[in-house]
């Protein structure tokens, strides 16, 4: 019992004893810091209440002055106005190094050009506002893609993936008008339904109503079934369709994959490591397992566990 005792007693005696050398390094640290000038300055928000003066649409509030980005900073995008006592502005996020820079150096894996995507959302929100499409399949598309980016640029601000999830976007909606045209050039579209005529009501106010629950893929789902599945020549019909839903959901794919990071960052990180705690998703989009989940029931599939 003494040995015990007196064991126990050693153990918080060492303990006492770290706690106090660790305080002190730390204040002889701040002290050196004070005393040699290299304290780092405080870090402001540039954009903070200036985003209806400037020409910016995308909320970069969170965006530091000291040039710092991504998830150790809580992940904060870029500034879109020179800081830290540059003449330069550096919008470019490296997530892997965690630093802004010149939008000249943003062709890396990891980066985001915040400076681009402003630029590419001004023409979505003049688009959408104008609403400056044509009232035909093409139209209904082009539309469908502008509210699509928006809502990446909304959600996905913080996360590496977006500028790939934004390029499948553009991408599969150029390549679903492109299928559209050459099955029409086929005979293999809707007799009843052309592609540059007017939609009818009830096939707008479905498409209205996938937008309306941000269910941006759906739509996709709906034009392939409406105009290359509905009142077109039984021939047509033996194609695979199957493949084609692959391809334009391939950013429905991607979206998930940030958001199974993003929930296990939630779940299981360190708190100024974790996306904003306001981050939803529509059920469409929802990781439905973790990352270390998904990992396991692919290993239980190649060996042919239950």
């Amino acid at each position: 019992m003494q040995k015990q005792s007196l064991k126990k007693e050693l153990n918080a005696l060492n303990k006492l004893k770290m706690e106090i050398a660790k305080a002190q390094k730390k204040a002889a640290k701040a002290a050196s810091k004070e005393q040699h000038g290299s304290k780092r300055p405080p870090v402001n928000h540039p954009h903070k209440g200036r985003n209806l003066v400037m020409d910016i649409h995308i909320d970069v509030s969170r965006a530091r002055s000291d040039g710092r980005c991504g998830k150790n900073v809580e992940w904060a995008p870029c500034a879109l106005v020179p800081t830290g006592g540059r003449t330069e502005v550096t919008p470019c996020c490296n997530f892997q190094s965690g630093r802004c820079g010149p939008a000249d150096q943003c062709e890396c894996p990891h980066c985001v050009d915040y400076q681009l995507i402003n630029r590419l959302v001004k023409g979505i929100d003049q688009n959408t506002a104008s609403r400056s499409y044509s009232s035909d399949a093409f139209g209904i598309l082009d539309q469908n893609a502008d509210l699509y980016l928006r809502w990446v640029v909304d959600k996905m601000s913080a996360h590496r993936l977006m500028d790939k999830i934004m390029r499948m976007v553009k991408t599969q909606t150029e390549n679903l008008k492109m299928v559209l045209k050459n099955k029409e050039e086929r005979g293999c579209t809707n007799e009843n339904s052309k592609l540059n005529d007017t939609p009818g009501n009830i096939f707008l106010n479905k498409i209205g109503k996938l937008q309306a629950a941000e269910d941006f893929p759906g739509v996709f789902d709906l034009v392939i079934k409406h105009y290359l599945q509905m009142n077109v020549p039984v021939p047509c019909l033996d194609e695979e369709f199957d493949q084609l839903r692959n391809r334009v959901h391939k950013a429905t794919g991607t979206i998930k994959k940030a958001a199974m990071k993003i929930t296990d960052s939630q779940e299981g990180g360190k708190s100024r490591k974790t996306f904003p705690a306001d981050f939803n998703l529509p059920d469409h989009f929802a990781a439905h397992e973790s990352r270390r989940e998904r990992k396991t029931n692919k290993i239980k599939q190649r060996l042919g566990i239950a």
